[in-house]
């Protein structure tokens, strides 16, 4: 029965002249199991090994970054120094980007001929992914190179997407 919104339960007593036994236990003592300490992580701790995690996720980032950034095809000099700013402050600092192997930075740069420019790209969603792709941007057989890349489909996919 409903009573003023409330569905009475007979163990609890809202009444301080009523009071009910508990209800009987239908464990034995000698059936009970030892209690199992079960350890369970508090905020403090997931945040401190996430923060152990993506030191080392950045590290292999950062590693990996500077091996792309040595390419040949990046090494034969350039017109403009790009700057890569990501979400998680990732820098990455290209000095030799050729204004001619992109459409974006040949319409931008188009009249200023002999002048080396700067541009600065920040709050990158995906940092490697855009790095990746100004690399791949100055290769003359870009499909053999796409080829050779051992990421699979998915990564060519990504890549090409962006």
């Amino acid at each position: 029965m409903i009573k003023q919104g409330f569905i009475p339960y007979p163990t609890l007593s809202f009444s301080p002249s009523t009071t009910l036994p508990p209800p009987p236990s239908s464990i034995r003592p000698s059936q009970t199991q030892p209690q199992t300490h079960v350890h369970t992580q508090t905020l403090f701790d997931m945040m401190s090994e996430e923060h152990k995690f993506s030191n080392g996720k950045r590290c292999k980032v950062q590693d990996w970054l500077s091996k792309l950034l040595w390419e040949p095809a990046l090494l034969e000099g350039g017109d403009i120094r790009l700057m890569v700013v990501g979400h998680n402050d990732l820098r990455v600092s290209m000095e030799s980007v050729l204004a001619e192997k992109s459409r974006f930075f040949a319409e931008k740069f188009c009249c200023d001929g002999a002048m080396s420019h700067s541009v600065e790209i920040n709050d990158c969603d995906d940092v490697e992914v855009y790095v990746e792709v100004v690399v791949l941007m100055h290769y003359e057989d870009l499909k053999a190179r796409l080829c050779s890349m051992n990421d699979g489909v998915p990564k060519v996919l990504s890549l090409l997407s962006f």
